[in-house]
């Protein structure tokens, strides 16, 4: 196993990487778009709501939202290679940035901010905190944020250690494991003369956990899901863990 210290910013390089939505491109859109709707049904959002997609990749989930009549949204996302795609389709009332979800984007502006597909817990506990504290001073008073995260619980008892997967001729070595309180996933692929090695790196945060953080950063947690069917949290056996949460006190 290597050493994760050296890794300390594997998003950087995986998730810019053109191998990162290789391996994803299985990854299931209208389960994606299904989600979204659900969401837009029981909440029932204000179309002019101001969106933030936080950690937006190539912007599916804005893409959704669009769809559904939403007319003022914006992506934000580290990777540069997700951005330029994302921007390649040009459609009125989405904007996509390059930006770093630590930092604040635009103070007290959003309405609601979706943070989907485990785009979080990539930092240590301090800069998790940042995250959240920017996402609130991002949203207005009252606004909502909407964390998907895995369930630890379920993750970890389900863990397939090593795994060997080809897609369009590319190879992809696979290794699981848990290294004190880090779910980590070594990706070695080869690519007919290319040979490449990337990381990814999740905290593992349990819900009372998340409590903390959420009180630590001025919000309230409103309704916990374990589905992206938005059935009810279950510990042990649901796949996700879906954090709806409000905007209570400014930080």
């Amino acid at each position: 196993m290597a050493n994760k210290s050296l890794n300390s910013e594997w998003y950087r390089s995986w998730f810019n990487s053109k191998y990162y939505h290789v391996l994803y491109k299985s990854r299931d859109d209208s389960e994606a778009k299904q989600f979204i709707s659900k969401l837009d049904k029981k909440y029932n959002f204000s179309k002019k709501s101001k969106i933030l997609d936080l950690c937006c990749g190539k912007g599916r989930h804005s893409f959704n939202l669009h769809e559904l009549g939403y007319e003022n949204i914006w992506g934000i996302d580290l990777s540069p290679n997700n951005i330029k795609s994302a921007k390649s389709n040009d459609i009125p009332g989405i904007q996509f940035d390059i930006h770093d979800m630590r930092e604040v984007y635009n103070l007290n502006f959003f309405d609601l901010t979706l943070n989907l597909f485990t785009s979080f817990g990539y930092f240590d506990d301090q800069e998790n905190l940042e995250v959240l504290k920017s996402a609130n001073t991002n949203l207005k008073q009252n606004g909502t944020l909407i964390l998907d995260y895995f369930n630890p619980h379920r993750t970890e008892a389900s863990l397939k250690s090593n795994e060997n997967i080809t897609i369009d001729g590319i190879e992809f070595n696979i290794s699981r494991y848990k290294e004190k309180d880090l779910l980590i996933k070594e990706i070695i692929i080869n690519d007919k003369n290319e040979h490449e090695n990337y990381f990814e790196e999740v905290k593992i945060i349990e819900l009372d956990k998340f409590k903390l953080f959420f009180k630590e950063s001025g919000f309230e947690l409103i309704d916990t899901f374990g589905e992206y069917n938005l059935s009810p949290y279950h510990e042990k056996s649901s796949n996700r863990m879906i954090m709806v949460v409000k905007k209570t006190k400014e930080i």
